[in-house]
């Protein structure tokens, strides 16, 4: 098999995963809406990241390129930077394809998008480039040492429900309100709060009573040795 073609069957890999999983987180929530884009992304240096991301519906060519470009403006880079590399290191062109009604194009996630040592996704790039669409479904295939990102969420602009495991991180995406410009989310969960205990006199008692068991002892061991001190003295004046 050639190198070209073991690349055109993992990009037909990625594409039968995206078609397998589109809709599938959609589908353990009851009531919310199917997703209008889905990313399927897997993080391998080695092969440049390969991403693919899908559209409900036909969409021509300069909206595909132009969101791309707004994803990559967000990321302090330029289109280039999202095109896939031939082995010279060359920017290929974006693969783009219409089929059934959807559109599906493929390119190289930049890396700044996934923190492998703080166990981060940055999501707030993506969901300001295609926030129009309302429904969004982003599925990263990661190893991460720890996962520490967000999770469930909701604030007055979106609403994201998380599923996951080692190895995968699904999110489902609901924008409520698109009138943002740039979405402060956090990057982490909060930590959920502790409960507060009352406190109990009872369950003092215990360590009370060992302090004053204790201070006791002290008491007797002080006197104990006073005595034995005082014998002694007692001896030697003898």
């Amino acid at each position: 098999m050639t190198k070209r073609s073991r690349e055109c069957w993992e990009w037909i890999g990625v594409a039968v995963i995206s078609l397998l999983t589109k809709g599938s987180s959609a589908a353990s929530e009851e009531h919310w809406p199917p997703p209008r884009v889905q990313l399927v992304a897997f993080w391998n240096p080695y092969r440049g990241n390969p991403a693919t991301l899908c559209y409900a519906e036909e969409r021509p060519w300069a909206v595909v390129k132009q969101e791309l470009t707004a994803l990559a403006q967000r990321l302090g880079k330029s289109l280039s930077a999202l095109q896939q590399r031939d082995r010279y290191g060359r920017p290929r062109p974006l693969a783009i394809s219409t089929e059934g009604g959807q559109t599906a194009v493929q390119f190289r996630l930049p890396g700044e998008i996934i923190d492998r040592q703080q166990g981060v996704i940055h999501l707030a790039p993506f969901i300001e480039v295609w926030k129009e669409y309302r429904s969004l479904a982003l599925d990263f295939f990661v190893a991460l040492p720890a996962f520490n990102g967000l999770q469930d969420y909701e604030d007055r602009f979106v609403r994201i429900r998380f599923r996951g495991q080692a190895g995968g991180y699904s999110y489902l995406i609901w924008v409520k309100d698109p009138g943002f410009e740039a979405l402060s989310l956090p990057l982490r969960s909060p930590p959920p709060p502790q409960p507060s205990v009352p406190w109990a006199p009872r369950r003092q008692v215990p360590w009370m009573l060992i302090m004053a068991v204790a201070g006791g002892s002290g008491l007797a061991i002080f006197f104990l040795t006073w005595g034995i001190t005082r014998r002694r003295q007692r001896r030697s004046r003898k």
